[in-house]
């Protein structure tokens, strides 16, 4: 079996025996199932008060998280989901809750590639990779950032809740009800296990 790591924080992200479509080169496409929770296993994501300074900080499940981003987050209406994606339960993703629009994802975007070409280029990986990335990535920001459903998509980071690591979008299929997670592929790292 092979393991998907994020490229940053390290987090186990997705394995292979859910189907990676590769789709534009640079994203894996998952088709992923909604999974009911069960009334007392009920995640509240708005669990904690706000606090006076919510500036630089974004809910993660029920914990507050300092950011590099300068948005204000307003914790204090965030509500109670009752289903998760078999994807987030498996790999103990957590459900980033924030008021970003696409303006604000594509500036969280361009920081997060910068930060996964530093991270290829840390870990030695080949120019041809990069190079590869590079193209992939230009290719894929403006596609993805157009995915972007202000009702419909979902934001997962892995189980550390690395803010600064790769933020899973999950958005629907056209059909409006099938869910599928968006990965950036050369910002996962393979492991065979």
């Amino acid at each position: 079996m092979i393991i998907y790591k994020d490229i940053i924080s390290g987090d186990e992200i997705i394995s292979d025996i859910w189907a990676l479509k590769e789709v534009h080169g640079g994203v894996y496409e998952i088709d992923c199932k909604k999974k009911e929770i069960k009334s007392e296993e009920t995640f509240d994501t708005g669990a904690n008060a706000p606090s006076t300074n919510t500036a630089n900080k974004v809910v993660v499940d029920d914990e507050q998280i300092d950011t590099v981003h300068e948005k204000q987050h307003d914790t204090a209406d965030q509500k109670t989901y009752n289903y998760t994606f078999d994807i987030a339960d498996a790999f103990y993703l957590k459900r980033v809750t924030w008021d970003y629009d696409r303006a604000q994802y594509r500036a969280w975007l361009k920081r997060y590639l910068k930060s996964v070409r530093e991270a290829m280029v840390e870990k030695a990986m080949d120019e041809a990779t990069i190079k590869d990335f590079e193209t992939s990535a230009q290719g894929c920001f403006k596609k993805v950032v157009n995915s972007i459903n202000d009702e419909n998509s979902e934001f997962f980071t892995g189980s550390t809740g690395d803010i600064d690591a790769m933020i899973i979008l999950i958005n629907y299929r056209e059909d409006g009800e099938t869910p599928y997670a968006i990965l950036w592929k050369h910002a996962l790292l393979e492991e065979k296990v």
